[in-house]
């Protein structure tokens, strides 16, 4: 019998009425993709993770698409969770507003239990990222912000233009070999 991993962490007023139902779930063996936009666009985010994840076949693969503070309850209870930001301007992954939806749901999924990594795309610099980089080094919020800062120091930010480098695959697997007992 496998074990899975349970978190319940203790729910405040504050915190969204959908956080509870997604944090007391028991964990699948599955990989979702985490996005914000429905379409072309979260298809793409799908086969970059396919790539990423390559010939692995123990964790199902599944997408959702989050629009709204209501739609996270739709997050299905994943072992691992990539969350996918696309570019914008001012290269922030998360917004600097408290209630920003990237921001919230980056929040739900580090609450839940399960492995979480953020995938900011179509980063151009990210294009030709140096030996030994996960992330572009212009990105200033992942020094900035403490749930980037989280991430970063487990190995758990990527940037990507449109594919993932060799680096940030063999990063990926061997957070995966970190991850076999919890991963089955």
């Amino acid at each position: 019998m496998q074990k899975l991993q349970k978190y319940v962490p203790a729910v405040t007023e504050n915190e969204p009425k959908n956080l509870k139902k997604t944090s007391q779930t028991r964990l699948e063996n599955s990989l979702c993709v985490v996005g914000f936009e429905e379409g072309e666009t979260q298809r793409h985010h799908v086969e970059m993770a396919k790539d990423l994840v390559g010939p692995d076949k123990r964790l199902q693969m599944k997408s959702v698409v989050v629009t709204s503070p209501d739609s996270q309850v739709n997050i299905p209870p994943s072992k691992v969770l990539l969350m996918f930001v696309d570019y914008n301007e001012r290269n922030l992954i998360l917004e600097e507003a408290e209630d920003g939806i990237r921001r919230r749901t980056l929040d739900v999924l580090m609450k839940s239990g399960a492995e979480v990594i953020v995938v900011y795309c179509w980063e151009l610099s990210s294009k030709n990222l140096e030996e030994g980089y996960l992330y572009a080094p212009k990105l200033g919020s992942v020094s900035k912000v403490p749930r980037l800062i989280e991430l970063s120091r487990k190995n758990s930010v990527y940037s990507i233009y449109k594919h993932f480098n060799q680096h940030q695959k063999s990063a990926y697997q061997r957070k995966l070999k970190e991850l076999e007992d919890f991963i089955k």
